[in-house]
């Protein structure tokens, strides 16, 4: 099974939607119905999930980051560049203070 995502913002609201599509093993697709809310008394996960998404279908998770991207958010603290970027940005440092160091001799 495949699942995909689009976001799109509500040109006559104030909202986005949400639109998701599953493609299962036989060639079925599926849409995804309207979300609906019950009252209760509690935050947090002792509810069922809302939906859930196939630890396979990474594709879809991407999907999901990608379109809201798309529409502008971002995250909200910085991610940790890899260890890999940061060494090159301290090579690319003390490179620069070599050359501006022989070019002020």
């Amino acid at each position: 099974m495949t699942s995909r995502i689009r976001v799109a913002k509500n040109i006559y609201g104030d909202n986005y939607e949400f639109v998701i599509w599953q493609k299962h093993s036989n060639g079925k697709c599926f849409a995804g119905k309207p979300i609906i809310f019950e009252e209760t008394d509690e935050y947090g996960m002792a509810h069922q999930p809302t939906f859930s998404i196939c630890y396979d279908d990474k594709k879809f998770i991407q999907d999901f980051f990608d379109e809201l991207y798309r529409l502008g958010f971002r995250p909200t603290a910085e991610v940790e560049e890899p260890k890999a970027i940061k060494a090159i940005q301290y090579h690319l440092e003390d490179m620069r203070r070599l050359v501006f160091k022989e070019q002020e001799s």
